[in-house]
C-alpha cells in the first residue's frame, strides 16, 4: 500500500518573494533590457500645477553717438641713388612729421609704425630708390583731427584717413538695448490687447550687439583752433549703434 507524503507548506511571504524574482528575470530578458533604461518623455514641470502663459518678441533700436576716436596714417617718401640713403632720408622727414604731431598732444603710445620699405625703380635710364616710412596715428580728441592732418601735411607727409570710431560704446549700447527691450514690450502689450491679457512681466532677455556705421554730420564740423591752425576741414559725423533683443514675457489673462 502506497503512502502519500504530505507536501510541506510554503509560507505566503516566501512564495511572493519567489514570484517577484521570476518576474524581474522575465523583464530582464525583454528587448532593450540589459541594465540600460530607455528614454521616455517626461511631463513638463509645472510650478504649482499651473502652466504659466508667455509671449516672446524681438525688439530693435538704433542710437547715434559722437565718435571719440579717429585713426589716420601719415607717410613720408624720399628718393636717392642707394636704398640706404633713400630710407635714411625718408626716416629723417618722418621724424620731423612725428615731432609736429606729438606737439599737438598725441601720446607716444598712440603712434604705431605701419611700414618701412624701399622700392627700386628705373627713371630715364637710371636706377632710383624710394624710401617709404608710415605711421598709424590714433587721435583721441576728435576736435584735434583737423589740426593733426594740417600739421602732418605741412611737415611733408601724405595722410590717409581719418577713420572715426566709438571706442567707449557702453553708454550708447546700454541706451540702444533699453530702447530695444521697450520695442519688444510694446509689441507684447499690443498682442495682449488682442487676446485679452494684461500685466506683462519680463522673464528673460537675449541680446545681440549690433554694428557701428560712421555717418557724416555737417553740424559737427571741427572749428577749434581757427583757420590758421587748421586748414583741412574735418567732419567726425555720427556713429550708429544698433541693439537687437529677444524678450520673453509672462502675462495674466
Amino acid at each position: 500500500m502506497s503512502r502519500s507524503v504530505p507536501m510541506p507548506r510554503v509560507p505566503l511571504v516566501v512564495l511572493a518573494a519567489v514570484l517577484a524574482v521570476i518576474a524581474l528575470a522575465v523583464l530582464a530578458l525583454r528587448p532593450g533590457a540589459g541594465g540600460v533604461s530607455q528614454a521616455t518623455a517626461a511631463p513638463a514641470a509645472v510650478e504649482g500645477g499651473v502652466l504659466v502663459p508667455y509671449l516672446r518678441f524681438a525688439g530693435t533700436a538704433t542710437v547715434q553717438a559722437r565718435p571719440d576716436r579717429a585713426d589716420l596714417t601719415v607717410s613720408t617718401r624720399a628718393e636717392a641713388a642707394t636704398a640706404r640713403a633713400a630710407l635714411a632720408a625718408a626716416g629723417a622727414r618722418h621724424r620731423a612729421v612725428l615731432a609736429r604731431v606729438r606737439a599737438l598732444g598725441i601720446e607716444r603710445a598712440d603712434l604705431q609704425t605701419a611700414t618701412t620699405s624701399v622700392e627700386e625703380t628705373r627713371r630715364r635710364g637710371r636706377t632710383i630708390f624710394v624710401g617709404v616710412v608710415a605711421t598709424n596715428v590714433t587721435v583721441r580728441d576728435v576736435d584735434a583731427v583737423g589740426r593733426v592732418v594740417t600739421a602732418a601735411s605741412e611737415a611733408g607727409a601724405s595722410v590717409s584717413g581719418p577713420y572715426f570710431s566709438l571706442e567707449n560704446r557702453r553708454a550708447a549700447y546700454d541706451d540702444a538695448l533699453a530702447r530695444a527691450i521697450g520695442d519688444a514690450r510694446a509689441k507684447a502689450e499690443a498682442s495682449l490687447r488682442q487676446i485679452g491679457g494684461r500685466s506683462v512681466t519680463v522673464v528673460s532677455v537675449d541680446d545681440q550687439p549690433g554694428t557701428q556705421i560712421a555717418q557724416s554730420a555737417a553740424s559737427d564740423s571741427i572749428a577749434a583752433g581757427g583757420a590758421a591752425e587748421q586748414k583741412v576741414p574735418v567732419e567726425p559725423g555720427r556713429i550708429t549703434v544698433d541693439a537687437f533683443a529677444v524678450v520673453t514675457f509672462s502675462y495674466e489673462r
